[in-house]
């Protein structure tokens, strides 16, 4: 997968801090509190035709080195 290798890619740069993927959107859950009462709910529901599946928390220096790690270490299909 393009996405573990971009990561392997961060992790072998030194900039990767690690990373997972988020559960189905189907399990998500909602939880509000309202005049001191806590409400949980199902949902919410994304009805988009893309879900975000993960997460990578990079350390870099600047915007433009995170820039620059993307660029050298990933190609433009590296979120699929």
């Amino acid at each position: 997968m393009k996405y573990m290798a971009f990561a392997q890619s961060a992790r072998a740069a030194g900039v990767n801090l690690g990373g997972n993927e988020l559960a189905p959107v189907a399990s998500a859950t909602t939880v509000r509190v309202r005049d001191g009462e806590t409400l949980v709910t199902d949902g919410p529901y994304a009805e988009a035709k893309e879900h975000l599946g993960g997460y990578l928390l990079l350390e870099c220096a600047s915007f433009d080195g995170a820039v620059e790690v993307r660029a050298v270490h990933g190609d433009e299909e590296a979120g699929s």
